[in-house]
Formats: structure tokens, C-alpha cells, sequence
């Protein structure tokens, strides 16, 4: 079936694409239809030709590398050569002075606390789900699949969940709370019960309440409770209240 097109603007657009935006992504953003397509139009048309020549210089400094190591397939690479002609051709490029990037309107969880920043295609809710945990850290699905646990003990990973190393992840990631998001009078591996979220709050008392910043609940009654650290990073803890 061939993909049909509306003409928006100067733009020709995929009609999947144009429902997408006007009936999901833009409703409760406050932009308007007009005010995006209008925008998008400008830098579109604004930013191809600058796209369009750093394709064309990316294509030209690939084939000069692939013709020098052609050229050179049967002698032991000479770093200082190769480094001389990595800059001849504008691949390496000499350090310039220190600079700060001065974007504004930047959310505080992308701006100020370093992580990986990955794009994935939207149809693959497994890709943008392993993005979500590289951003944001699921912990217990990192301490899980990862050496940081040791499989030791009965605690292998295996192709199934396996209790025993469940057990180790849990405590470990309590003993991670116990440092950075302190209770006042207990340990968080004392807790025999979920905590619960009455009238917007949660019903444990912190050393530092102002640590609880939100929480967000889904139709599973899972709680994602979100803590602030004190130099101000964020950690996610998950909860389930059923």
C-alpha cells in the first residue's frame, strides 16, 4: 500500500507522521498545529542544506582514510603519520579552549546530571525501554544483569529469574538507600511493609524530607517513588502496592 502525503506548509509530510504529531504528541503540550508545522517548515528548510554538506564532508574524510589504509595495508601503522594525516584531511581537529553550552529550557534531568542520551525507533518497545534504564537506571534490572552482584553462592543469572540472586539485588539496593536516601529512626532493610503514598506523600519519615520529590503510579498499582540525593541527583526506586 503506498504511503500517502499532506502538503503542510512547504513541507510534504507522511500522513502517519501528521496524525501522529497533531492527534498525540502536541495535545496537552500547549503548541498549536499552526505554530509547529510553521516552525518545523522553517528549520527544515533552514538546517538541509548544513546537513546536506557535513553528509558530503563525512563521505569525502571516510574515502580518504579508506584509500590511506589501502595504500598502506602491507606496512605497520606510524601513529605520527597517521595522526599528521588525520589532520590534514580534518578528521582530528586541535583542542580548543574550554566552552559551556548555554541552552536554555533544558529539563534539570537532562541538563545537569550525565548519562547516556540514546535514539530509538518508537516500534520497538524493548529498544525504548533498555534507553529508558541506560538514562534513568532501572537499579534493580542493573545490579541484576551485571557483575556488580556476583554470581557466587547459587547466585547465577541464568536464563530465568532466580530467586536466590534476587534476594542479593534486593538487599543490595536497600543498603544503596540506607546511604543516600536515609530513613530517621530505621533502616530501609528493616521494612516489612510497602510504603504507601497518602494524600501526596509517603508514609515513611526520611532524614531528609525534602528527598522525596514525587511519585508516579500506573494502572497496576506500581509506584515509581523518586528521590533527590542530596547533591540534587534524582534515584527512582520502584514499588508495588498490590
Amino acid at each position: 500500500m503506498q504511503e500517502k502525503y499532506d502538503k503542510i506548509e512547504n513541507l510534504s509530510v507522511s500522513k502517519n507522521l501528521a496524525d501522529f504529531i497533531n492527534k498525540e504528541l502536541l495535545p496537552g503540550t500547549k503548541i498549536n498545529k499552526k505554530k509547529f508545522w510553521k516552525g518545523f517548515d522553517k528549520y527544515v528548510h533552514e538546517l538541509t542544506p548544513i546537513n546536506r554538506e557535513l553528509l558530503q564532508k563525512r563521505e569525502r574524510i571516510q574515502k580518504a582514510i579508506d584509500a590511506f589504509n589501502i595504500d598502506n595495508k602491507n606496512y605497520n601503522i606510524n601513529k605520527k603519520k597517521y595522526t599528521k594525516f588525520l589532520k590534514k584531511i580534518g578528521y582530528l581537529k586541535k583542542a580548543g579552549p574550554n566552552f559551556k553550552i548555554k541552552t536554555k529550557n533544558i529539563d534539570t534531568e537532562i541538563s545537569s546530571i550525565c548519562g547516556p542520551q540514546l535514539v530509538c525507533p518508537v516500534s520497538n518497545s524493548r529498544f525504548l525501554l533498555n534507553a529508558a534504564n541506560a538514562r534513568w537506571v532501572s537499579l534493580y534490572d542493573s545490579l541484576y544483569g551485571t557483575d556488580i552482584i556476583p554470581e557466587t553462592y547459587g547466585a547465577v543469572k541464568g536464563k530465568t529469574y532466580n530467586p536466590i540472586r534476587g534476594k542479593k539485588v534486593i538487599e543490595y539496593a536497600r543498603k544503596l538507600l540506607d546511604k543516600y536516601v536515609p530513613l530517621k529512626n530505621k533502616s530501609w532493610k528493616d521494612l516489612t511493609k510497602i510504603p504507601e503514598i497518602i494524600n501526596n506523600k509517603i508514609n515513611l519519615k526520611l532524614k531528609n524530607p525534602l528527598q522525596f520529590v514525587g511519585y508516579k503510579k500506573n494502572q497496576d498499582d506500581v509506584i515509581d517513588g523518586e528521590f533527590r540525593e542530596d547533591d540534587n541527583r534524582k534515584s527512582k526506586k520502584r514499588k508495588d502496592s498490590k
